[in-house]
């Protein structure tokens, strides 16, 4: 039984490292991309999402998820304002948001990226029972 853990760990941090290499690499392809034809939004996006992705896979590291089981107070305090913090950035390349400089200096340099990875994360667990 306990080489059976071990074997998911292994497996775990294999699977992380190559969603990390890959998508890096995703990453970079967008970004030369964006430079070439000045649309900076499909890079905002991808980042965007490959935070989010990268969250909803770190969540498997505390067991994959089971039965569906709705944790409400994690889904309205935890998940949400963090999605919304989320998606604002993306939000104002597209409306004109008050608040959006303010925003700026809230999440500093890597803030949206833990704001997806904590969306993802929080995402699972609030829709989800973790089973082992």
């Amino acid at each position: 039984m306990k080489r059976k853990g071990y074997l998911y760990y292994l497996i775990w941090t294999i699977g992380a490292i190559l969603l990390l290499y890959y998508g890096n690499q995703y990453l970079d392809e967008i970004a030369r991309k964006g430079q070439v034809d000045f649309n900076i939004k499909r890079s905002l996006w991808a980042g965007t999402l490959f935070a989010l992705i990268l969250g909803i896979y770190l969540s498997g590291l505390f067991g994959l998820p089971g039965r569906a089981s709705f944790n409400k107070p994690m889904f309205l305090a935890v998940f949400l304002p963090s999605f919304v913090l989320l998606v604002y950035v993306v939000a104002a390349f597209y409306f004109k948001l008050p608040l959006y400089p303010k925003y700026l200096k809230l999440i500093d340099q890597h803030g949206h990226f833990y704001l997806g990875v904590i969306s993802g994360i929080s995402l699972i667990k609030s829709l989800f029972e973790t089973r082992r």
